[in-house]
């Protein structure tokens, strides 16, 4: 069951969460195209578990490119998706959305350090999700 929006915290500018397994809602996913980088898709989800942490949300990128995009196969997985469902048309638009939005998955959470990226920013510590699991087993 979706939480309410009053419900959900926006985490950004706070402590990471800590490592672990919690259980996610999809609530936005962003088609990324930007000269340079790799074309891919951004995830937000919220966590769902009863707790401390209920309504915080944490990050997946989804690469797109064959060999680069496991994140997105292993969230297809989860979710029981069709292989061969379309989510990206022959113009590289995401026409996914209603497949994802407001599903649960399992997800494998952890946090990355502060750090310098490849593009000279500087980036606070923040957590990932490296793996997707269903909910159904």
């Amino acid at each position: 069951m979706p939480l309410p929006k009053t419900q959900v915290k926006d985490a950004k500018g706070g402590e990471p969460v800590p490592a672990g397994t919690y259980r996610l809602e999809l609530r936005k996913i962003t088609a990324v195209d930007k000269p340079g980088k790799e074309p891919r898709l951004d995830a937000q989800l919220v966590i769902t578990d009863d707790g401390e942490y209920l309504g915080r949300y944490v990050f997946a990128m989804l690469f797109l490119a064959p060999g680069k995009n496991f994140m997105l196969k292993k969230l297809c997985d989860a979710l029981q998706l069709d292989p061969e469902a379309e989510i990206i048309n022959d113009a590289g638009e995401f026409v996914g959305q209603e497949l994802f939005i407001g599903t649960s998955v399992i997800g494998v959470v952890e946090v990355e350090d502060a750090h310098t990226g490849d593009d000279g920013v500087e980036y606070e510590a923040r957590n990932k999700v490296k793996q997707f699991i269903s909910v159904f087993g």
